[in-house]
């Protein structure tokens, strides 16, 4: 009778054992299965990024082919030489504007009385420069009967 339940215990510790190791063996084929399927999912962007890859690749060797042909351009432009008033209005307009950035400059570090004196001398020149002829402030008698009244008048109001 010993020896009948030692055997019942062997084949229940054996049957579990079974289920147990095919439990393990189930298991481990799903986790295989997943592999398998992570596998295929990282091959698929695999492709995916490889294509992505010759495209940019692609797209890379065409803005190089179209800045070499700049390069090119550029330096077959450079070769021809510049028409005189071309050169001397360049010239002209480069030292032009570096002179009046560096009076904006120097404008620019001074304290506020020295720009408004700066900006009167100016606006003094300007209107120096603008205007033609002299003015001259005289009285003008504008009837007998009314009093007299001065006005700015010109050199042209005259009649010589």
């Amino acid at each position: 009778m010993l020896n009948l339940w030692m055997s019942w215990k062997k084949i229940t510790f054996l049957e579990s054992l079974q289920t147990f190791l095919r439990e393990k063996i189930q298991n481990h084929e799903n986790t295989i299965s997943e592999l398998h399927r992570l596998i295929d999912k990282q091959k698929a962007d695999l492709v995916f990024l490889k294509t992505k890859l010759s495209d940019e690749n692609e797209m890379t060797m065409n803005h190089l082919h179209q800045i070499f042909s700049l390069k090119e351009q550029i330096a077959e432009l450079q070769k021809k030489p510049k028409p005189f008033f071309r050169w001397l209005l360049t010239g002209i307009w480069t030292g032009f504007s570096n002179l009046c950035g560096r009076f904006r400059d120097h404008f620019m570090r001074q304290n506020i009385y020295w720009k408004l004196f700066y900006i009167s001398i100016f606006l003094s020149l300007i209107g120096r420069f603008l205007e033609k002829e002299p003015v001259k402030k005289t009285t003008e008698t504008i009837c007998e009967i009314c009093s007299r009244k001065s006005r700015y008048i010109t050199n042209q109001d005259f009649v010589y």
